[in-house]
């Protein structure tokens, strides 16, 4: 074998692509020639692996992310399984997260799209483009239960694979429309960082804010209610008079499905004594100090 493209292929779990084998000076009929001799094996669509390389997980995973035709990186469960992160369930596909509107599609793969991959969120571990372990940690964080979750968290800090700034800072990051999804994440940080506090959104933090220089009680974050069987996060709120808000914005319903159980969710939190008022970008700030006022009986209901 050449001596370039076996110093390539070594690198790359025995994987080389049509592209780097063109870099190298390969014609394509050299590349038939090598197929058809059975020296070079084809994997995915342009990505080859040389004859004797052992077939193995990190093989198949590398192979799913050079064969994407998008920038993409391993993510979710099987970065967790490549981070060897504890608890966490075996994928039944690759996953492969792409920042964009489009998502990786080919057999054996599940793409995820985000509006937002900062270049400090991934990295290279054994050759593997992949989410950080902080990302990955919580890109899965309602996969398993939150005492696996504490649990994960907790080895990868022994491990020294995370550290608690670069996580609260990843969290930070997540992008607003992907927040609700992390709300496990926010509870370990939560107990970790003593007056930890992350606002489910920015507008979340700025609708505090709003309440305190308006001369409320601070309101609580992310309250957590009990009701029927159901736990639901209030997005701002106070428990003594079970008065909350909570921030629509343009894409919070993603799905009929996701705005039926949203209807749902507001009528358990109504038969449990709780009067949940919705706010968007339009609601304006007198509106919600008037609400927040009337639920202190601080003015007289109409």
């Amino acid at each position: 074998m050449d001596s370039t493209l076996d110093r390539l292929a070594r690198r790359q779990h025995g994987l080389v692509t049509t592209t780097q084998l063109s870099r190298l000076g390969w014609s394509r009929g050299h590349i038939q020639h090598e197929l058809r001799s059975d020296r070079l094996l084809v994997v995915r669509r342009s990505v080859l692996r040389t004859a004797g390389a052992p077939v193995t997980r990190e093989q198949a995973w590398l192979a799913a992310v050079l064969a994407s035709a998008l920038a993409v990186v391993l993510s979710h469960l099987s970065a967790a399984m490549l981070w060897g992160l504890r608890g966490f369930p075996e994928p039944d596909a690759i996953d492969l997260l792409a920042a964009g509107e489009v998502r990786a599609r080919m057999p054996g793969v599940r793409g995820h799209r985000t509006e937002s991959l900062p270049a400090d969120h991934t990295t290279v571990y054994r050759s593997i483009p992949v989410t950080t372990v902080e990302r990955t940690l919580v890109d899965v964080c309602g996969a398993v239960s939150a005492r696996t979750l504490r649990s994960a968290v907790n080895d990868g800090l022994r491990r020294s694979l995370v550290t608690v700034p670069r996580l609260a800072r990843t969290v930070d990051e997540v992008p607003t429309s992907g927040r609700r999804k992390i709300v496990p994440m926010v509870e370990v940080l939560r107990l970790l960082v003593p007056g930890y506090d992350a606002g489910d959104s920015d507008p979340e933090v700025d609708l505090v804010e709003l309440l305190v220089s308006a001369g409320l009680l601070r309101p609580q974050q992310q309250v957590k209610v009990l009701a029927e069987g159901h736990v639901h996060y209030i997005d701002v709120g106070w428990l003594s008079v079970r008065c909350g808000f909570e921030y629509d914005s343009e894409e919070f319903h993603g799905s009929l499905d996701a705005m039926h159980e949203d209807r749902a969710r507001l009528r358990r939190l109504k038969r449990a004594g709780w009067d949940i008022w919705p706010v968007t970008s339009r609601t304006t700030r007198n509106e919600i100090v008037a609400i927040a006022r009337l639920a202190f009986g601080q003015i007289r209901a109409a």
